[in-house]
C-alpha cells in the first residue's frame, strides 16, 4: 500500500478550489471563447501558487518528477524546480 500524505491532499483540494472561485469569477465578468487559453493559463498559475505558499511540492517530488519524464521532457521538470519547489 502506498503511503498517503493526507495534509498534501488537502492542500490540492484547496488550491484546485481558489482556482475553480476565482476562474469562475472572472469567466462571469468576462466570458469568450477565446479567452480560453487565458483561463488555462490563469489557473495554472493559480494553482501553482496557492501549492507554493503552503510549502506543498518538495525537491523530492520534483526529482521523482524528472525520472518519470525522462531526458526529453527534462526541461518541464526545471521549470517545475524553478516555480514551485522548495529548498531543502
Amino acid at each position: 500500500m502506498l503511503p498517503l500524505k493526507l495534509t498534501a491532499l488537502n492542500v490540492a483540494i484547496g488550491a484546485a478550489s481558489v482556482m475553480v472561485i476565482t476562474i469562475t469569477a472572472i469567466q462571469t465578468h468576462y466570458y469568450s471563447k477565446y479567452l480560453l487559453p487565458a483561463y488555462v493559463f490563469t489557473g495554472g498559475a493559480i494553482y501553482l501558487a496557492v501549492l507554493r505558499l503552503a510549502n506543498t511540492i518538495k525537491r523530492s517530488d520534483i526529482e521523482l518528477t524528472k525520472e518519470y519524464l525522462g531526458p526529453r521532457f527534462s526541461f518541464l521538470s526545471k521549470l517545475l524546480d524553478k516555480l514551485v519547489a522548495n529548498p531543502q
